[in-house]
């Protein structure tokens, strides 16, 4: 699989949806008026999003 390029682009679809779900995640909180809680949900989504890692 490796040498067919699979991880390869499981890596790059997964950097990309990371990165979206980020900006997605700054944009709500930017809208959220109290911050303790749209923090604490992105801190727990982020953290989530820190173990979708492929090796």
């Amino acid at each position: 699989m490796e040498s067919k390029g699979s991880f390869q682009y499981c890596r790059d679809v997964i950097q990309k949806m990371r990165a979206e779900v980020e900006q997605l995640i700054d944009d709500v909180n930017a809208q959220i008026e109290d911050t303790t809680i749209g923090n604490a949900g992105s801190e727990a989504v982020r953290k989530f999003l820190s173990k979708l890692v492929i090796r």
